[in-house]
C-alpha cells in the first residue's frame, strides 16, 4: 500500500504538468533529407514560410463590399495588432495583404482611397509600378464579388513545432474575441496546418475520457467474472492503474522534463511526448499490464481453491508462475526495446512506454506489488466467495 501512494503520489503532480508536442520532426528520421531541408529554408529564410496561416475576412453584412471604408478600416487595425503584438512589430515574422503588408524591413498600410484607385485603374505603360503592384496583388487576395479577403501571415516559427502551436492558439484567441464584437464589420476565419492539427489533437483527447473510463470498467467487470470476487476486480484495477501511471509519468519525465539529459544522458528531452503516443499506447500497456496479472492471480486462485491459506497460495503462485512470466517478461521487452534504435524520435517514444510498461509489470507489480496487497487484504481478496483451508 505504501509503494503504491508513493509512486501514484509523485505521478499525478507530474501527469497534471504533462504537455504533448505535434511536432512534424518527431515522425521523420532525425538525419532525414526533408528534415535537414527544412532547417536550412528556415535559417535562409523563415522557419514558417513552408505552412503560412491564412486569414479570410468577410464582410459582417451579407454581400457587403469589403471596400468600404469601415471594413478596409477593420481589416487594416486587426493586422495592424498581429503586427505589434504577435510579431513584435515585424521581427517574428510577416503580414502578405492588399491592406497591410509587413516584413522585418518595412511595414506598408495600404489606405482604402488608394485599393479604390488601383481598382478602378487599368494599368498601361505610364501606371506607377505601386499601383500596378497593388492592383495584382488585389486580383490575387480579394474574390471576384469584392466581397472577401486574404492576408497570409508568416511567423518565423518551425512549422507544428511547439512554439508555432501556442503562436496558433494566440491568433486563434485574439480573432474569437473579435469575431465576438457585437460591432464588428468584419469576421475572420482563420486556417492553417497548425491549426488543423490543434482540431485532430482536440478531436482525439476530446475521446481520451471515455476511452480511459470504458477500459478500466471493463477491466473490473471482467476480472470480477472471471474470478468471482469483488475484492480482487478493485485491487487488479489498483495495479493497472499503478502501472500506467508510472510508466506514463517516466515519460513524461524524460522526454518532457529531460531527467535523463540532467544527469549527462542525452535521452529525452523532445519538449513532450508526440500527442499521438499516449492515445496509441495506452490499450496495449493495458493489456500487458492485465495479462500478467491475471497469469499470477489465476494460479493464486486455484491453490486458494484447493485449501491452502491465502499467504501459502499467494506465495506458490509467486514461485510457480515466476519463471513463466519473467521470461514472457523478457522477451516482449526485448521485442519492443529494439525500437529505442531507431532515428525517428515518435518510434523511440513508442518503445520506450512499452518497454517499461513490461518491465514494470513483470519485476514490480507481479513481484512486488499484487503479492503485497493480495496477501494484506488477505480472505477479503476472495469475497463474497468462500474457500475452506485443507486439513
Amino acid at each position: 500500500v505504501v509503494s503504491v501512494l508513493a509512486f501514484t503520489g509523485p505521478t499525478a503532480i507530474h501527469l497534471d504538468r504533462s504537455q504533448g508536442t505535434m511536432d512534424f520532426a518527431m515522425l521523420g528520421p532525425e538525419d532525414s533529407q526533408t528534415l535537414e531541408t527544412l532547417n536550412r529554408v528556415g535559417k535562409d529564410f523563415s522557419e514558417g514560410i513552408m505552412g503560412p496561416t491564412t486569414l479570410m475576412f468577410v464582410a459582417s453584412s451579407p454581400g457587403a463590399s469589403i471596400l468600404q471604408p469601415a471594413v478596409w478600416d477593420s481589416m487594416t487595425s486587426m493586422l495592424k495588432f498581429i503586427h505589434d503584438s504577435m510579431l513584435s512589430n515585424g521581427a517574428l515574422g510577416s503580414i502578405g495583404s492588399p491592406m497591410y503588408l509587413s516584413s522585418p524591413e518595412k511595414m506598408v498600410e495600404v489606405k482604402v482611397d488608394q485599393a479604390l484607385m488601383a481598382e478602378r485603374t487599368s494599368p498601361g505603360p505610364t501606371t506607377p509600378t505601386q499601383l500596378k503592384e497593388l492592383k495584382y496583388t488585389m486580383g490575387q487576395m480579394l474574390n471576384a464579388q469584392r466581397t472577401a479577403a486574404l492576408a497570409l501571415v508568416t511567423p518565423n516559427l518551425r512549422l507544428t513545432s511547439p512554439e508555432a502551436t501556442k503562436w496558433t492558439r494566440e491568433l486563434q484567441s485574439a480573432i474569437n474575441v473579435q469575431n465576438a464584437r457585437a460591432d464588428t464589420p468584419v469576421h475572420i476565419y482563420m486556417v492553417s496546418q497548425n491549426m488543423q492539427m490543434l482540431d485532430v489533437e482536440e478531436g482525439v483527447f476530446g475521446r481520451v475520457p471515455n476511452l480511459i473510463i470504458f477500459s478500466l470498467v471493463g477491466c473490473l467487470v471482467m476480472i470480477g467474472l472471471i474470478f468471482k470476487s469483488v475484492m480482487i476486480a478493485v485491487r487488479g484495477l489498483v495495479t493497472i492503474v499503478f502501472t500506467l501511471a508510472v510508466v506514463y509519468m517516466a515519460a513524461h519525465g524524460i522526454f518532457q522534463f529531460g531527467w535523463l539529459r540532467a544527469i549527462g544522458i542525452p535521452v529525452g528531452g523532445t519538449e513532450g511526448l508526440f500527442f499521438m503516443v499516449p492515445v496509441t499506447t495506452f490499450t496495449i500497456v493495458l493489456g500487458l499490464a492485465l495479462d500478467y496479472d491475471i497469469f499470477l492471480l489465476g494460479r493464486m486462485t486455484e491453490l486458494r481453491e484447493r485449501g491452502l491459506p491465502t499467504l501459502d497460495a499467494v506465495a506458490d503462485g509467486v514461485a510457480q508462475t515466476g519463471h513463466v512470466i519473467t521470461c514472457a517478461g523478457l522477451m516482449m521487452a526485448i521485442a519492443f526495446g529494439g525500437m529505442l534504435l531507431s532515428d525517428v524520435p515518435g518510434m523511440r517514444q513508442l518503445s520506450f512506454i512499452f518497454t517499461l510498461g513490461v518491465l514494470i509489470d513483470t519485476f514490480v507489480v507481479r513481484t512486488i506489488v499484487t503479492p503485497a496487497l493480495t496477501a494484506a487484504l488477505g480472505e477479503a481478496n476472495w469475497w463474497p466467495r468462500q474457500f475452506k483451508d485443507s486439513e
